[in-house]
């Protein structure tokens, strides 16, 4: 049976699919933590292609991969740099890039002050965050 992997949404973890998970009986799935969320490591730098390499670096065969926002993110990383690894992709309200450009000016200006912002106060970032999404 081909392995599923279910990949998350920025400022949230795994558990965002505790819901969904039952309905999926008789496949195999996993939800994964991406680096900094939930029960995984932080990280100093969060590199969406290193995470995405880690990621299908985990697997020996290919494997469906479900992304929803950050997670889609890391979802199409994994199927631009390793598309060995990925027998479906599937994608939920993703993305391809969450830092401003000269190209892409919908993102977010500066990541390193964004950063200092949730260091600093955390739970008002996420908040307002929240807030973009209601």
């Amino acid at each position: 049976m081909t392995q599923s992997v279910l990949l998350h949404g920025w400022a949230t973890n795994r558990a965002v699919f505790d819901d969904f998970l039952p309905r999926l009986q008789g496949f195999s799935c996993l939800a994964q933590d991406l680096a900094g969320h939930g029960q995984a490591k932080a990280v100093e730098n969060f590199m969406p292609e290193k995470i995405a390499d880690e990621i299908a670096c985990q697997y020996s065969q290919a494997i469906h991969v479900f992304g929803w926002s950050l997670g889609g993110y890391i979802a199409l990383l994994m199927a631009y740099r390793h598309p060995e690894k990925i027998k479906t992709l599937t994608l939920c309200s993703s993305f391809s890039r969450f830092s401003m450009a000269e190209d892409y000016p919908f993102g977010q200006p500066n990541m390193t002050e964004y950063a200092q912002k949730l260091a600093g106060d955390y739970l008002h970032q996420i908040k307002k965050f929240g807030a973009v999404l209601d």
